[in-house]
């Protein structure tokens, strides 16, 4: 089955993304095709420039992820708009 997810918030704000990095994890262990949303504020979990130390690194899970074959795609307007350019974003998304 291929099941979709969108994120609408930023790693870090609330517990949404470590949420759905968490049921991607779990669908991919029973055999499932994931694609991923990155939407509004969300599009900052796909920033290569996020550090955060002494906490997991979102983007690293989600870079993670799409090596396991995650599609990851974001809205490039609310990218636009926060300042997440193509060369920030993490490989694959």
């Amino acid at each position: 089955m291929k099941i979709g997810f969108m994120v609408n918030t930023t790693p870090y704000t609330f517990q949404n993304t470590s949420t759905a990095v968490s049921l991607i994890k779990a669908a991919l262990k029973k055999g499932h095709t994931c694609d991923v949303f990155l939407f509004v504020d969300g599009v900052v979990n796909a920033s290569g420039l996020i550090k955060s130390p002494g906490n997991v690194n979102a983007a690293d899970e989600w870079a993670e992820l799409v090596k396991q074959g995650v599609k990851v795609a974001l809205c490039g307007e609310c990218a636009n708009f926060r300042g997440v350019g193509k060369k920030h974003l993490i490989e694959g998304a």
